[in-house]
């Protein structure tokens, strides 16, 4: 659970950043407004290659967090931890 929660906020994270990078910064946010009016953002979207790439970076950036959680949970028996 931590590491799928996780997950969400850096993807969105990088998606908001690289928006930014691209002139674009409203895109990350409003897309799904813009979906279900039936106008994609302007200039959305990125290559195969760049999704994969970014796929790699957020598997490197959720393996230390990964390994931080199952150390705290040997570490610790609090029971609200069997819920992350």
């Amino acid at each position: 659970m931590f590491t799928y929660l996780c997950h969400l906020y850096i993807a969105h994270g990088l998606a908001l950043i690289a928006d930014a990078a691209v002139g674009n910064p409203d895109a990350a946010i409003n897309v799904l407004g813009k979906a279900f009016s039936g106008q994609p953002p302007v200039a959305w979207g990125w290559s195969l290659g760049v999704v994969y790439g970014v796929w790699l970076l957020v598997i490197a950036l959720l393996i230390p967090l990964a390994r931080w959680m199952a150390a705290l949970k040997r570490r610790r028996r609090d029971w609200w931890l069997g819920y992350i």
